[in-house]
């Protein structure tokens, strides 16, 4: 392989790769709006983009790309039957693709094939489901990485959209109906493949527990791959298809006018969703399954049809072929499952593995779909006096498309299909030697068979879905507001708002054991012990937020307009804030997310906010006037405006990296707190949180049991956010509607410093300190605007 020449500097990353990235961005949009006579207005509208761009892969010669591009056309009718009868139809069709992909060096010189000669295996970077040829392999060390050839060609959005609504006035009643259905459906080739190297496989030899035995750190995982010993692989060989999704719903509202000062609305909508289908016969991608941790069964999509001496993946293996005593023996102590699990868990007496069932749907679909996405809405405004009003509203909202094209495709890839795989912890002290040119043991000739059972498969550790309990979130809104006329422009506003949101993602590990214990009896204490521990995402997160608003604004008089607003809130969770855990996600004990029940990642109990725009009085026309035309000109039409913004800190904690200190398997711990104060005195950004405020709960050997750190999920805060922005605005009147307007804006005016999170890991050696900040440095920004 060639490697790029310089240049090189003297000291720490001693590369630089001064190639450009290059970007491009052209769009169109036709509309056409036309009126048939008095009762018919129709507008249609196409919209086009193309956004290709190329770029470095991290060094000289190597390039990456990603051509985006798509449409989006819409038909709009609107037909008026009476003055109290409306009604509207639309058609819609939205489509995106996403090309990218990675061009290494020697990619254009046959390196693949090279490859394949010098005894990669072709079943590792070649035989790919669509895809003619091998690609470069991608060796990542901790000098180098993405030097493989990759190609994902993601459909962003493939939807037919159509529905339409209907308005009728009787008496006090306003009267509003709608339906509406989209498809929801993607296709995406997924191919890349590879190793990665760490310092584990070169390490110091010496046995642990030996006097003066340090191998920790003293490998190097540039010497790993020089010698062809990988830690880790990941071979992608996917075509994503999925049909058959859509998302519909239909609405009733009715806006009744008791009387003048009493209006009710009530109203109700109901959606449904269908799971798109992953996969489409006879594609091996229709062969897939997804695993379900409330009982312990593996469920694929499809039956394929038995494995022989010619029919290789996607099959069932048998005695013969994949499935042998031998072979099963060999994987299973390749998991360390010897001895521990019995064989009998994954080889049957004939058909599918123990433990594997073929989906009830008929249609292949694996997920269930959910019919009780009922919303009720209802809402009261009251005008109390004629300064006074008091508003109540209640709703349910349902998120229907939550990720569910990604979702759908969670468990692509999988057993009894190749098409994912990874694996772990490869060349190290115990375990059996693997190459570089075949990390997984696969075949060398034309027929790979899948393992066994689903769960000896190299590719298990992957995202699975709960298949029959996952259910779109909802979110139950609720608020009481009390609006006051203070004079003639002033409106003083106090409200009660509240959330409770249910059915969130939580991604959490399943099959995890439900208490610490000791790393002996660990693969015994899981609920299933012939599971791996896996990803999996369910519909169980739940958060509530709960806060009281105050608003005072004054609408324009005398120049000054402003708004002063003020929250005070509280939202909790449970191990996961947001949906899919987007605000953080740490759930120590996965089986009682009640136990990780906090102050969310995103609370903010206090929330000032005040901004103003005011004209000075000064010019023609206003208070003070030089009675000079010219002068006026020159002195006058100037304004100033202002934002000036405070908050709560962020929350967050201390946790160990990587570790299981539980010995549950599940990855996700916490510190101990050893002081009432965890913070240093100052709380500088040299060291924000104090060493000796913290320690290491006790950690599970093979014969002690491990412990929980007690130290609150989200019990520490940042520094808390201040800023102010100033904005200076001169208008230049040049005829009666044209006007040249400069701005001058000053962003952070004060050039304050509000630093970052510190590092919050327990054990690296940069804990406590802070490296960043959350906001960004003064900007002044000067513009100029033609009005007319």
């Amino acid at each position: 392989m060639n490697y790029p020449t310089g240049p090189y500097v003297s000291s720490g990353n001693n590369y630089i790769d001064n190639s450009a990235t290059r970007l491009k961005d052209d769009t169109y949009s036709i509309r056409v709006d036309q009126t048939f006579g008095e009762h018919d207005s129709l507008f249609a509208r196409v919209s086009q983009y193309w956004e290709p761009q190329t770029g470095s892969l991290g060094y000289a010669g190597a390039t990456n790309f990603a051509n985006v591009y798509g449409s989006n056309g819409v038909i709009h009718e609107v037909h008026t039957f009476s003055p109290t009868a409306v009604m509207d139809a639309f058609f819609g069709r939205n489509t995106g693709e996403a090309d990218t992909g990675n061009s290494p060096l020697g990619t254009n010189s046959g390196l693949a094939a090279n490859l394949i000669t010098l005894g990669v295996s072709p079943n590792l970077i070649g035989n790919l489901n669509g895809l003619s040829g091998a690609l470069v392999p991608n060796m990542s060390t901790s000098y180098l990485g993405g030097s493989g050839q990759s190609v994902q060609d993601t459909v962003l959005a493939d939807n037919w959209t159509f529905g339409g609504s209907f308005t009728k006035i009787i008496g006090r009643h306003t009267l509003k109906m709608g339906a509406n259905a989209t498809t929801n459906n993607t296709k995406s080739p997924i191919y890349y493949t590879g190793d990665s190297f760490s310092t584990v496989p070169t390490e110091n030899p010496c046995t642990s527990g030996v006097a003066n035995c340090s191998p920790s750190g003293t490998g190097d995982s540039l010497a790993s791959f020089l010698l062809g010993l990988p830690d880790g692989a990941n071979r992608r060989n996917v075509l994503e298809t999925e049909h058959g999704g859509w998302v519909s719903g239909g609405y009733f509202q009715d806006a009744f006018k008791l009387n003048s000062k009493l209006t009710l609305n009530l109203g109700l909508r109901y959606d449904v969703t269908l799971w798109p289908i992953y996969g489409q016969k006879p594609a091996p991608d229709a062969y897939v399954g997804d695993v379900d941790f409330n009982n312990g069964t593996y469920i694929i999509a499809n039956q394929p049809s038995a494995c022989s001496a010619t029919q290789g993946f996607p099959c069932i293996p048998n005695a013969q072929y994949g499935a042998s005593t031998a072979t099963v023996q060999a994987q299973m102590a390749s998991l360390g499952l010897t001895g521990i699990v019995p064989i009998s868990d994954f080889i049957g007496t004939g058909g599918l593995p123990p433990h594997v069932v073929v989906t009830p749907h008929g249609n292949g679909s694996i997920y269930t779909n959910d019919h009780d996405d009922w919303q009720p809405r209802a809402g009261l405004a009251y005008r109390l006096t004629d300064k006074t009003a008091v508003r109540v509203g209640y709703g349910r909202f349902y998120d229907n498309y939550n990720a569910i094209i990604q979702l759908a495709q969670n468990y692509e890839g999988t057993w009894p299909v190749l098409g994912q795989l990874i694996t772990q912890n490869l060349n190290h002290p115990g375990t059996t030697p693997a190459s570089i040119g075949n990390p997984f043991n696969l075949a060398t000739g034309g027929v790979v068979y899948p393992a066994a059972s689903p769960f000896l498969n190299s590719g298990f550790n992957d995202w699975y879905v709960d298949p029959g309990k996952y259910k779109m979130p909802y979110s139950d809104q609720w608020n009481v507001a009390v609006e006051q006329g203070l004079g003639r422009n002033i409106v003083l506003s106090l409200a009660y708002v509240g959330a409770h949101d249910g059915q969130l993602n939580e991604g959490t590990y399943g099959n995890t054991d439900p208490t610490p214990g000791p790393t002996s009896t660990e693969i015994q204490r899981r609920p299933y012990p012939y599971i791996p521990e896996a990803f999996t995402d369910k519909s169980v997160g739940q958060s509530k937020y709960n806060s009281f608003q105050f608003r005072l604004q004054q609408r324009a008089s005398h120049g000054l307009t402003y708004i002063i607003s003020y929250t005070y809130s509280k939202s909790m969770d449970k191990g996961c804030s947001g949906d899919f855990g987007a605000e953080g996600c740490e759930t120590e004990t996965p089986y009682n997310t009640n136990n990780d029940r906090s102050v969310s990642g995103f609370d903010l109990p206090h929330i000032f906010s005040g901004s103003f725009v005011y004209d000075i009085p000064v010019g023609k026309g206003k208070q003070f006037s030089t009675h000079n035309n010219v002068a006026d000109y020159v002195v006058g039409n100037w304004q100033v405006g202002g934002i000036l913004t405070l908050h709560s800190g962020i929350p967050f904690d201390v946790t160990m990296a990587n570790s299981d200190t539980a010995g549950n398997g599940n990855n996700v711990d916490r510190a101990n707190l050893l002081l009432s104060n965890p913070y240093t005195s100052g709380q500088g950004p040299l060291q924000y949180l104090n060493p000796a405020a913290f320690g290491f709960p006790t950690t599970a050997t093979a014969t002690t049991a491990g412990a929980y750190g007690d130290l609150g999920r989200n019990s520490l805060r940042t520094d808390p956010w201040h800023n102010l922005d100033l904005s200076l605005t001169r208008l230049f009147p040049i005829k009666e509607r044209t006007n040249l307007q400069f701005r001058c804006d000053f962003f952070n005016i004060s050039n304050s410093v509000i630093f970052g999170q510190p590092n919050n890991t327990l054990g690296n050696p940069n804990f406590g300190l802070i490296t960043g900040t959350q906001n960004t440095q003064r900007e002044i920004q000067f513009s100029m605007k033609l009005l007319f």
